[in-house]
């Protein structure tokens, strides 16, 4: 070092040599030392770790290129202007995640799941998630986002330890305005997910990605793309945590997560237990959305036809529920249905939660006796009230919670709502059955109940995930489910 010293004080230019040598000097001392959590590795290996693919970040963004699984630790080449080839990120979380689930509670939990599935895939990937649990909303209507308002804590309906378990979930904060509003959008959120993709810090807006920011799609190669660009974003120079905003609402293609990630899925509905409930029955729940006065009648939903040879060979969902439709059905003819399934398991009672009563209480509980004491299968009905709370979302979470405390829970085919407290039961070994008729073509008129096919049908799905009774199982193909997330 002396000699080069010397060499430069010796021509026109050595002032501006010693500046240089001082400039080196300087840097080495402030070089880190030893190895963190948080050291990125350099861009040759990066590209190894890819396993040799291409991640299209060399020549600038590459929209067809194959997805180049971007995890944490890996430094991408030119991912910014700045060298960040020895940049070290102090951040505790490189993803802070947040998000609106506001919908009808059976819909809600739906976003939910999603929006917990995504966390799980993200975490997967090595990066340190951070996931505020979204709010319900207040009411069964309303579907106003809570970025204004307070909501219903997600820890009133569910068991938030066995979150725990599974993702580092911050659940004290879902309902608590002020404080959701500081971690989750306080200043401006960095990425906002809804059918499309919008980075709104302008700091990452610089940062170049393996592929363009998709938009809506309903495939894992959508995920695949959005995952190496999150996680492109996270190898940045980017010091702080990146707040992600999920909106789950309206027709997000993060829904179709569900059956995009099916095994993830089925972990993470076993890890959505509902709260204990007060009370618990002798008697089956029983859960109908809506008795409709003229005729006395309820609409029960079609099941789904298993599919022909051609359609498993098309790649078709093995329960499609394309052409399923509802159809009016009497209520004398569904009491003789009930009545037999309860006789089977020798259960003596059933208590109703029906949404919407169209008739008197007491008319609507004889006349579902009637007909199963006629049929030779009596049992005794009864309603299950909620608190004095009209279209209250605690009220509808509290009745959720006692259904998963039932021996045996009848749901309407066709329902979201049942899903959740279904798969809680499965779990613990009780029954869970599903009404649903058996017609072939839509009835143009309420037929006499002696022509309607009224079914029960047994849920087998332990291996599976049920979406609206359906059970989806992990090998089965799901193309004919995309359309309805």
């Amino acid at each position: 070092m002396q000699r080069v010293v010397l060499a430069c004080v010796a021509t026109s230019v050595g002032l501006f040599c010693l500046y240089q040598v001082a400039v080196y000097l300087l840097s080495a001392q402030q070089q880190p030392r030893g190895d963190n959590d948080h050291q990125r590795q350099n861009a040759s290996a990066a590209a190894g770790s890819t396993g040799g693919r291409t991640t299209g970040l060399e020549n600038g963004v590459h929209e067809d290129t194959p997805s180049a699984d971007v995890k944490a630790g890996m430094l991408l080449p030119n991912l910014t202007a700045s060298d960040s080839s020895t940049f070290q990120h102090s951040r505790r979380h490189d993803f802070i995640l947040c998000g609106n689930i506001v919908d009808k509670l059976g819909s809600a939990i739906q976003g939910l799941k999603a929006f917990l599935i995504l966390a799980y895939e993200l975490q997967q990937r090595g990066w340190r998630v951070r996931v505020n649990v979204p709010a319900l909303g207040t009411a069964e209507f309303d579907h106003k986002p809570l970025w204004a308002r307070e909501g219903t804590p997600i820890g009133s309906l569910l068991d938030v330890t066995a979150l725990q378990t599974l993702l580092d979930t911050d659940a004290s904060i879902d309902a608590n305005f002020s404080r959701r509003q500081l971690s989750c959008w306080q200043g401006g959120r960095d990425v906002f997910i809804h059918q499309s993709v919008f980075i709104e810090s302008a700091q990452l807006q610089k940062t170049r990605v393996p592929h363009r920011w998709p938009d809506l799609g309903l495939n894992k190669t959508w995920f695949d793309r959005l995952f190496d660009n999150l996680g492109a974003l996270a190898s940045s120079s980017y010091d702080q945590p990146i707040r992600v905003y999920w909106d789950m609402q309206n027709l997000s293609p993060a829904q179709c997560a569900t059956f995009v990630f099916n095994s993830t899925a089925r972990k993470v509905t076993g890890h959505m237990l509902l709260r204990p409930s007060g009370t618990e029955d002798d008697c089956a729940f029983v859960f109908v959305r809506q008795i409709v006065r003229q005729n006395k009648v309820m609409y029960l939903h079609t099941f789904p036809q298993t599919p022909t040879a051609k359609q498993r060979q098309e790649h078709q969902q093995a329960l499609q529920c394309v052409d399923c439709f509802d159809v009016p059905v009497p209520l004398a003819a569904v009491g003789p249905a009930l009545g037999k399934l309860l006789k089977s398991l020798n259960i003596k009672c059933a208590a109703f939660y029906v949404k919407t009563l169209g008739l008197d209480e007491q008319d609507f509980l004889q006349s579902i006796m009637q007909a199963a004491r006629s049929a030779g299968v009596p049992f005794n009905a009864t309603r299950i009230h909620k608190i004095p709370c009209k279209f209250c979302m605690a009220a509808n979470t509290q009745i959720m919670q006692r259904a998963a405390r039932a021996p045996l829970l009848i749901s309407e085919f066709g329902t979201s709502w049942s899903d959740l407290p279904a798969s809680n039961l499965l779990a613990s070994g009780e029954s869970v059955a599903y009404l649903y008729s058996g017609a072939r073509k839509k009835p143009t008129r309420v037929q006499g109940h002696q022509k309607v096919d009224v079914r029960v049908h047994l849920a087998d799905c332990k291996d599976g995930m049920l979406f609206r009774g359906q059970c989806i199982r992990a090998h089965d193909p799901v193309e004919g489910l995309l359309a309805s997330c």
